[in-house]
């Protein structure tokens, strides 16, 4: 499958530290070789020399992302834990979001953050009071992985913000015939 579209290598960057943590050198050898063996060029080492800015094909996220599940023993809880970390790895965005953001706040931030890490897809907030956040994530059918990430993702940007049992579920989902996919966010206010 060919998916249009790329993303910063920030992102790769980013859980690639986390792997490095959680699995070592022998880990991202792994990744490694699952990258090449599906025939990627791009390697850990040449992801890490990269600018952050720089774009990657969606494509290879999806073979990145399905690579690391593999290494987690196909454990989706292992990679939303992934996911869930990749918001502290910015030191400047984890004092910002903790010291000046609440929950609410970083919701509101999601839709151009979005739009400045992937060149695809538009996120929307659909609904943000109190305790609870939806967002909408439309024009992104890539692949089921990405949404078990972006749960993680968005849990840990709860947790960044202070805010306490942060728990995130997909309510909808393109993979499931739904024309958007959509995320529940909740936590103690």
């Amino acid at each position: 499958m060919m998916t249009e579209g790329t993303c910063r290598a920030s992102i790769f960057q980013t859980n690639i530290s986390y792997l490095r943590k959680k699995k070592g050198s022998a880990g991202l050898a792994y990744l490694d070789n699952y990258l090449k063996a599906r025939g990627l060029k791009l390697t850990i080492a040449k992801i890490e020399e990269m600018k952050p800015s720089e774009h990657i094909p969606l494509s290879t996220r999806i073979v990145f992302l399905e690579g690391c599940l593999a290494l987690f023993e196909n454990d989706i809880e292992k990679l939303k834990a992934m996911g869930r970390e990749a918001p502290t790895a910015s030191l400047i965005l984890k004092l910002f979001i903790k010291y000046f953001v609440g929950p609410n706040s970083a919701i509101n931030q999601g839709p151009p953050l979005w739009r400045e890490h992937y060149s695809i897809g538009t996120l929307e907030v659909i609904k943000n009071e109190k305790g609870i956040g939806v967002i909408g994530l439309k024009d992104f059918k890539v692949s089921k992985i990405m949404c078990h990430y972006l749960c993680g993702y968005f849990e840990g940007v709860g947790v960044l913000c202070r805010a306490k049992n942060t728990v995130c579920k997909e309510t909808k989902c393109v993979h499931d015939g739904a024309d958007h996919c959509e995320f529940v966010i909740t936590w103690e206010a």
